[in-house]
C-alpha cells in the first residue's frame, strides 16, 4: 500500500491512486516526513487525494493554510476513508467523500476542523468517533447512503466520543432498510449500529457523551436538520445526546419510522423545534427553546418523564397527535409556554395513562381538544387566577379523568359537554377537583359534570359563568354534580333558568330546559360515600336564576345535604 507524506511551505498536494494508500511517514535520504502540511511557516494550498476504488487511511495529521494571495486551502479526500489522525483546514473546506460502492464508509476516529464548510458523504455509513467542527460561519453536512438513488444501506452514527460542532448549520441524513448492515468503528459489521435491539434500521444515531450536559450536536447558525432521504421508509432516528442551537437556530427532526429520545436526548434551541416520526415519537428527552415554538407533529409515547419549555415569551407548544405513557400513571409531562399557548389536539393518555401533567403559561392559554387521562392534572400553578390579572384560560373539549387531584388555577372554558372526574375504581382514587378561576361555556349549550368519586371532593372557588370577564361567554347549559363525596361552591352560580335538585339516579340525565343544576345519586350525604354524613354540598354564594328555586322529591337514602350562605 503506497504511503504519502508532504511538508510544503507553499504549494498544493494533488494525488491519485487506483487502489489504496496511507497518509503516514515517508523516509528519504535519511529525512523523515510525517503527514501532509502545506503552509508552516509559509502559506500553503489545497490537498486533494483520490482512491476511488480503494481505501484511504489517514495515519498522520493533515493541515493547510490559506495562501497569502487568497483562495482556499481545501482538503478533499475521496475513497473509503478512515481518519486515524487530525485533519485541519484552517481557512478552507474539508470534504471526505466515499467512493462508489455499497461498502464504502467514512470512519472518523480523530478530530476534523475546517475554517470553511465541512462535507462528509458516503455510499454506506458515516461514523464519527471524534468531533467534527467548523469555525467562522462554516456549515457541516453529514450524509450516509449518498447513492444517486438511496438504496437503504447507510446511516450516520455519532458515538459517545464523537460530535458535530458547527459555526453554521448542521445536516445529518441517512437511511436504512429492513436488512441494513452497518460497519462499526473496529471495521466489523453488525445489523444496526447497536448490534442488537428492535431499532436496527437507523438513519441517524447520536450516543450520549460521557458528560451528558455536553452537546453532541450544536450549531451557531440557522438550523439543525436530522432526517432520512426523501422517498425512503422504515428508517429510525435515535437521539441519546444533547442537541443545541444558537443564533435563532431551528431544529427539525424527521424520521420515516420511529424517532427515539433517551433521557440524555435533550434539545436546547434558540429557534423553533419540530419533531415528526411516522412510527411515533418515543421520548424521555426534554425540549427547551428561547421564546420559540415546539411542535410534536406525530403521536408521542413518553418513555420517561419529559419537560417541554418554550421560554418566558411567545413560544407555543403543540402536540398534534395523541400523547401516551409507557407504564400507567408513571411518566410525567410538564409543559411551560410563557406568553404562548399549549395545545393538545388529540387524546392524552387514551392508551396508557400519564403520571402528573402540569401545564403552565404566564399569560397565555392552554387547550385540550380531546380527552385527558392521567394521575393528576394542574393548569397554571405558576400564574394562578389570584395573582394573574390577565386571566389565563384553559379550554376543555373532552372528559378529564384522574386518579389524584385536578387543579385548575386559571379560568376554564367548556367547549363541549364533558365531565371532570376522579377514577375511584381503586383506593387511590381520592383526588379533589378544584377550580380557582371562573367557568364559562363557549355558546351556552354545554353541560359540565363534576364527579369526584365516592372518596374525593369538589371545590369551586370562583364564579360559574362570570359573563363578561372572559370575553362575554355564555352560561353553562347545565351543571351536574354526580357520585361525589361532597362539593363546595364558594362563589355565585349563574344559570339560564331554574336551579333543580333532581330526583337522584345513577343514570339520570338532563332532560328538561328547567334543570340547570343537578345533584345526582351519591352526591352529598348517602349513596355509599366514604365520608358519610360529612359528604355535603355547600353553596356559599348567590344562585342567580330566572325562576323560583324548585326542588323535586328525592328517594330515601339519597337525600343530598344542601347548605347555602355558609
Amino acid at each position: 500500500v503506497p504511503t504519502l507524506a508532504a511538508d510544503l511551505n507553499t504549494g498544493v498536494v494533488n494525488y491519485a491512486d487506483a487502489t489504496s494508500l496511507t497518509v503516514g511517514t515517508v523516509t528519504a535520504s535519511g529525512t523523515s516526513t510525517s503527514g501532509i502540511n502545506t503552509g508552516d511557516p509559509g502559506t500553503g494550498g489545497a490537498v486533494t487525494i483520490n482512491a476511488p476504488n480503494g481505501t484511504i487511511t489517514v495515519s498522520q495529521p493533515i493541515s493547510t493554510v490559506i495562501p497569502a494571495s487568497g483562495g482556499t486551502a481545501t482538503i478533499s479526500i475521496s475513497g473509503s476513508v478512515t481518519v486515524n489522525q487530525t485533519i485541519t483546514a484552517e481557512g478552507g473546506n474539508v470534504i471526505l467523500n466515499g467512493s462508489v460502492g455499497v461498502t464504502s464508509d467514512i470512519i472518523v476516529n480523530f478530530a476534523l476542523t475546517s475554517g470553511g464548510t465541512m462535507t462528509l458523504s458516503a455510499p454506506r455509513d458515516v461514523l464519527l468517533n471524534a468531533v467534527a467542527s467548523t469555525t467562522g460561519a462554516g456549515n457541516i453536512s453529514v450524509t450516509a447512503d449518498n447513492d444517486t438513488t438511496p438504496n437503504g444501506t447507510g446511516g450516520v452514527l455519532i458515538t459517545a466520543a464523537g460530535g458535530v460542532t458547527s459555526a453554521g448549520t448542521v445536516l445529518l441524513r441517512g437511511t436504512a432498510g429492513a436488512n441494513a448492515t452497518f460497519s462499526d468503528a473496529s471495521g466489523a459489521t453488525v445489523t444496526g449500529f447497536s448490534g442488537s435491539g428492535s431499532l436496527s434500521n437507523l438513519a441517524v444515531q447520536i450516543n450520549v457523551d460521557s458528560t451528558p450536559a455536553t452537546a453532541q450536536v450544536s450549531a451557531a447558525g440557522a438550523s439543525i436538520t436530522i432526517d432520512s432521504h426523501t422517498g425512503t421508509s422504515s428508517s429510525d432516528i435515535v437521539i441519546n445526546g444533547v442537541i443545541s442551537s444558537t443564533t435563532n437556530g431551528t431544529v427539525d427532526i424527521t424520521a420515516d419510522d420511529r424517532a427515539s429520545f433517551g433521557t440524555a436526548g435533550d434539545i436546547t434551541a434558540d429557534g423553533a423545534v419540530t419533531i415528526t416520526a411516522g412510527g411515533g415519537i418515543y421520548t424521555s428527552g426534554d425540549v427547551t427553546t428561547t421564546n420559540d415554538n415546539v411542535t410534536y407533529a406525530s403521536a408521542v409515547i413518553l418513555e420517561g418523564s419529559v419537560v417541554v419549555d418554550s421560554g418566558s415569551g411567545a413560544g407555543d407548544v403543540l402536540f398534534s397527535s395523541t400523547v401516551n405513557g409507557t407504564t400507567i400513571y408513571t411518566e410525567d409531562l410538564t409543559v411551560t409556554a410563557g406568553t404562548g399557548s399549549v395545545i393538545f389536539n388529540a387524546a392524552v393518555g387514551n392508551s396508557v395513562r400519564l403520571g402528573d401533567i402540569d401545564v403552565n403559561s404566564t399569560s397565555g392559554s392552554s387547550r385540550f381538544n380531546s380527552t385527558v387521562s392521567a394521575d393528576t392534572l394542574e393548569t397554571d400553578p405558576t400564574a394562578p387566577y389570584s395573582t394573574n390579572t390577565l386571566g389565563n384560560i384553559t379550554t376543555l373539549n373532552g372528559t378529564v379523568t384522574t386518579r389524584g387531584n385536578q387543579r385548575y388555577y386559571d379560568n376554564l372554558r367548556i367547549d363541549s359537554d364533558l365531565t371532570l372526574q376522579i377514577d375511584d375504581s381503586t383506593v387511590s382514587g381520592t383526588g379533589i377537583i378544584r377550580t380557582d378561576g371562573t367557568i364559562d361555556a363557549v355558546d351556552g349549550n354545554e353541560t359540565l359534570s363534576l364527579d369526584s368519586g365516592r372518596r374525593g371532593t369538589v371545590n369551586v372557588e370562583n364564579t360559574i359563568d362570570a359573563n363578561g370577564i372572559i370575553g362575554g361567554l355564555q352560561p353553562l347549559y347545565a351543571l351536574v354534580i354526580v357520585d361525589s363525596n361532597g362539593a363546595d361552591f364558594a362563589a355565585a352560580i349563574t344559570t339560564q333558568t331554574t336551579l333543580d335538585t333532581a330526583t337522584p339516579s345513577d343514570t339520570d340525565t338532563i332532560t328538561s330546559a328547567t334543570r340547570r343544576v343537578q345533584i345526582l345519586a351519591s352526591a352529598g350525604n348517602g349513596g355509599g360515600n366514604s365520608n358519610g354524613a360529612d359528604a355535603r354540598v355547600y353553596f356559599r354564594g348567590a344562585i342567580v336564576t330566572n325562576a323560583l328555586l324548585a326542588s323535586t322529591g328525592v328517594n330515601a337514602g339519597y337525600n343530598p345535604d344542601l347548605y347555602g350562605g355558609c
